[in-house]
Parts: structure tokens; C-alpha cells; sequence
């Protein structure tokens, strides 16, 4: 495993030169400067942006994180060619390493709990990468707890840690949040959480440019992030029944539950009247953006990211 620094602010300014020095080639290159999207304008509220992650290379948020990650452990002599690397990943960070393994030539290992996308499991095994399925019904974080068992007995495997590794902050702290600052300095940050990686890296860099911005998270309802407890729900990547390591709770301003009935309807409605064909939780992130943009009324901002598109969750509409 990677050795990592106690502080997780570590960003990219702390690496020597030798580490900065990284093998960015390929489709690696098309990463970040998504789109920002302005929603319609709802009357009385204040206006919605989105950051369209699906125009990432690997067709998601998750392939920043998954690209820092790499390239990181690359940098430091982790991972070179012909290593074996294993991640727990609901599939969008499995793209993204996919992608990566194609391009440098190492193995990867991507264990994914079995009531996933069948689409999305079957991409990562077309990028190359060996699919392990754990059993969804013994927990949301079943694919966690199955990596760790296939990792300890393999020690040799490079175990990446989507869920602890700093690189991950700093993914969206040096990337997402300087393209949104580029865009606009927002009233209010709205995202759910899965490791806390984007909520963290976006709110902190943001909460710099404005001291008195409002993030919140959003959640499945009946979930409860803050404790680590989760219910069975259909929000993949999100609310999975830990303590996000890599949440800084300090910097929550609120929470809001979101129904798997609103956020259905929610995306039903983006793709019909804004041409935004979205996944569910980019659904459940815009849902809480209108909440409180309701609540913030006119003349504020309100910021969001939409993780991934909607092509593995055709099913919804």
C-alpha cells in the first residue's frame, strides 16, 4: 500500500520535481475543463450551475480522482509496468484506473459489489481490467471488504485507497474547484458523498475564495453519513455504510435526504426540458441544489457536480 502523510491536504505542490515529472500521455490527457452548465431559471430561486463530468475521458468525475492516484504512485515508484493494483470501486473509479493501466501497462483488479451497473462491468472488462464481484447483500461496502481479504493475501497487490489516499482531495481541490472559481465564485456548494473526496476538495478551495459559502451534503434518505450508517439503496457510489475518511466534517454547513422517487422524477425532467441525460447521483445533487436555491432565493448562486451521465442507467427513464 501507498504511504501517506497524516494531513490530507497534501496537494501536488508538496511533490519534488522528479515526482512531478508524470507519464500524462494517451487519453490521460482529456481530463478536467468540463462543461458548466446554467440551469433554467426558476423563479424566486437562485441560479444553478452544474459541472458536466461526463465529458471526462472515462465518461466521469471518478477518473480525475482515479488519474491523481495513479499518476502519484507512479511518480513515487509504487506502480510501474507489469505491477497488480486492486481498488473497491462501484465502477467509475475502475474506468478511470482502467484507463490508466491501458495506458502504462500494469494489471488492475477492480472489485465490484454485484448489483451494479452489468453495462459498466462489462466496460472495465473491456478496457482490459479483471472484474471481482462481491455480494451486494451483505452490505454496501461489500466490495471494500472483499478487496482487503484478496489484499491480504496477496501482499504484493498496490492497493490505491480511493477512500483514504489524499490525492484524491487534491484531485478537486487543484482541479474541479479552480475550474469552477474560473466560472463563478458560488453562494453554495451542493454534493453527495461517497469517500468525501469532492465534497472536500471542492469546499475547501471554495470556502477560500468565499468564507461565507454554504455546503451541503445530500444523502439517500434513511442514510446517515455522518455516523456511517447506510440502508439499502439505489444512489451507487454513495452513502456505503463508513465514516468517510476523507470528509471534512468540520466544513458542513448542512444535510439534506433525498427520496429515490425524487430523484427519478428529478432526472426524468433534467433529460425532457434541459437535454441533460444524467445519472442518479447527479439526480439527487441537482435535487438538493434546488432545495436550497429555493431557500437562498434570487441573486445567489448554487454550484453542483453531476458525476457521470445516464448511458449505464437507462433503465430510470
Amino acid at each position: 500500500a501507498i504511504k501517506r502523510e497524516v494531513d490530507p491536504m497534501i496537494t501536488s505542490n508538496c511533490l519534488s520535481e522528479a515526482e512531478r515529472r508524470a507519464p500524462i500521455q494517451g487519453i490521460l490527457k482529456y481530463v478536467g475543463e468540463t462543461p458548466f452548465c446554467r440551469l433554467k431559471s426558476r423563479l424566486g430561486c437562485s441560479e444553478i450551475f452544474v459541472k458536466l463530468e461526463s465529458f471526462n475521458a472515462g465518461n466521469s468525475i471518478k477518473t480525475r480522482v482515479a488519474r491523481q492516484m495513479v499518476l502519484q504512485a507512479w511518480r513515487q515508484g509504487v506502480i510501474r509496468q507489469g505491477s497488480t493494483v486492486i481498488e473497491p470501486t462501484g465502477g467509475n473509479t475502475g474506468v478511470g484506473i482502467a484507463l490508466a493501466a491501458a495506458t502504462l501497462g500494469f494489471h488492475f483488479i477492480a472489485v465490484v459489489p454485484d448489483n451494479y451497473s452489468q453495462a459498466r462491468i462489462e466496460l472495465l472488462k473491456a478496457l482490459g481490467a479483471q472484474v471481482e464481484l462481491s455480494r451486494s447483500s451483505s452490505g454496501n461496502d461489500s466490495h471494500i471488504v472483499l478487496a482487503h481479504e484478496m489484499l491480504a493475501r496477496n501482499p504484493d497487490y498496490v492497493y490505491l485507497d480511493q477512500f483514504s489516499n489524499p490525492a484524491c482531495i487534491d484531485s478537486h481541490y487543484s482541479g474541479t474547484a479552480v475550474e469552477i472559481l474560473r466560472k463563478c465564485t458560488p453562494d453554495a456548494f451542493v454534493c453527495s458523498v461517497g469517500s468525501g473526496a469532492t465534497f472536500t476538495g471542492v469546499g475547501r478551495r471554495l470556502r477560500l475564495a468565499n468564507p461565507d459559502i454554504h455546503l451541503q451534503i445530500v444523502q439517500p434518505k434513511g442514510c446517515d453519513i455522518i455516523n456511517g450508517r447506510a440502508i439499502q439503496h439505489q444512489v451507487e457510489g454513495t452513502a456505503l455504510g463508513i465514516r468517510p475518511p476523507l470528509l471534512d466534517y468540520d466544513i458542513i454547513s448542512s444535510i439534506h435526504d433525498v427520496e429515490w422517487e425524487e430523484i427519478v422524477k428529478e432526472l426524468r425532467l433534467l433529460a425532457r426540458t434541459e437535454g441533460l441525460f444524467l445519472g442518479p447521483s447527479s439526480g439527487a445533487n441537482i435535487v438538493g441544489a434546488k432545495v436550497l436555491a429555493a431557500k437562498l432565493g434570487p441573486g445567489k448562486t448554487v454550484c453542483t457536480v453531476a458525476p457521470d451521465g445516464g448511458a449505464y442507467y437507462t433503465g430510470i427513464f
